[in-house]
């Protein structure tokens, strides 16, 4: 993909992002900023991994940065790891679920070792997980059913038009 190419998919995402934390802001913890990270990895260069920070801090300077947001910005990395090399719907869907887990361990993780919300020990670890799990069903929810959507959506793009798919063809199909 031709550098002004991938420079306009960054964007393209990037905006994205900050749109849907703005659209679904009143949703806790629907995150399709994961879509997003999934779909850098997937489709950009070195640059994807600047995707999730200009989505987060851009917005967080609306919602508030806190103490967790490097355990929230880091796993939005990883998310972007796990887009390299999706190949079908299915293997999206997996992806948007490991990531999903991930987020959710590891952002608990944080909550446990910043906060004094609970004990310092493996038990008081344990509860910040169980005391998450509410708040898990919209992270999931939102990680599974949108990236497999989206997937899917290109995934037959790519078989109705025989080739694979690139970026810049949606935004040239959609101007026809």
């Amino acid at each position: 993909m031709s550098k002004k190419k991938r420079i306009g998919l960054f964007l393209l995402l990037v905006l994205g992002g900050i749109g849907y934390r703005f659209i679904w802001e009143n949703i806790p913890n629907f995150e399709p900023v994961t879509l997003v990270c999934l779909l850098a990895g997937t489709y950009l260069g070195r640059e994807k991994y600047l995707v999730p920070f200009a989505v987060m801090l851009t917005t967080d300077l609306y919602f508030g940065i806190s103490t967790i947001s490097i355990f929230v910005y880091s796993a939005f990395v990883f998310t972007v790891l796990m887009g390299t090399g999706i190949k079908n719907p299915i293997d999206s869907v997996k992806k948007g679920f490991y990531s999903s887990v991930f987020f959710f361990l590891w952002t608990n993780f944080g909550v446990w070792l910043l906060f004094n919300m609970y004990s310092k020990d493996f038990s008081g670890l344990i509860q910040s997980y169980v005391m998450g799990l509410p708040f898990y069903r919209n992270t999931f929810i939102s990680s599974v059913i949108l990236v497999g959507f989206v997937y899917s959506a290109v995934y037959v793009f790519e078989k109705v038009y025989k080739k694979e798919w690139k970026p810049s063809q949606v935004l040239s199909f959609i101007k026809k």
